[in-house]
């Protein structure tokens, strides 16, 4: 049985055209029912079954859940909720900064995907850079595996157009030294939140992005 519903699909398409505190305090209601209760059961379900293979990530829903509301004080766009739910499912949820996980999202824009390094800071950046530049012929069989391809695609993330000395010129052979993030990211339509098998689902992604996020973990000095 789907843990969504078209209703919940719904939800998002018209708080899409009606993104104001006037409808969503008129719709709270519908957004308790068919959106933020179904997500968590989704969410508890996912964890539980997450748990099987890493029984490290103990969270619960409210730790992996990002909240709907927008924080609009540094944007152009100012409208306030999000057209969307979301989450990270890792050792310490969605403020977890450090252990790569899963994130997925659920809403107008359809069933997305995450995995990996997304921001990495300066020192984090550092110690993946020196574990890639130790360790290239693995990280490069690793992205080149036929599992991680057919499920998200290439590697993504945003590069530096400069390095530090010391990676210059291992960058020459080793162009994956360039990277500042390191993250995977699939996108699937608004029907596959209605699938019936959507937790076997969100764990073929997880699996298929786990060799990965275990040689990243490495490099800070994380190995399981």
């Amino acid at each position: 049985m789907p843990y969504f519903t078209p209703r919940t699909l719904q939800f998002f398409e018209h708080l899409a055209g009606h993104n104001h505190k006037d409808w969503f305090d008129e719709n709270r209601q519908w957004y308790h029912d068919e959106v933020k209760d179904r997500f968590d059961h989704f969410l508890r379900d996912l964890i539980k079954q997450v748990q099987k293979d890493a029984p490290e990530i103990m969270i619960e829903p409210k730790h992996a859940k990002f909240r709907i509301n927008r924080d609009i004080r540094f944007s152009k766009d100012k409208t306030p909720y999000k057209t969307h739910m979301s989450a990270v499912i890792s050792k310490w949820g969605r403020k977890d900064m450090i252990n790569p996980g899963l994130y997925l999202q659920v809403g107008h824009a359809g069933l997305q995907f995450g995995s990996g390094i997304f921001s990495p800071d300066k020192y984090q950046l550092q110690a993946i850079r020196i574990h890639l530049s130790q360790h290239q012929k693995k990280a490069e069989k690793l992205l080149a595996d036929s599992t991680l391809h057919s499920v998200f695609g290439e590697l993504q993330g945003k590069k530096n157009k400069r390095l530090p000395k010391e990676f210059q010129e291992k960058s020459l052979t080793n162009p994956l030294l360039f990277n500042k993030q390191f993250y995977f990211f699939k996108k699937h339509t608004e029907k596959d939140i209605l699938r019936d098998d959507l937790i076997e689902f969100c764990m073929t992604h997880r699996f298929a992005a786990k060799p990965w996020n275990l040689f990243m973990k490495k490099a800070f000095g994380k190995p399981k």
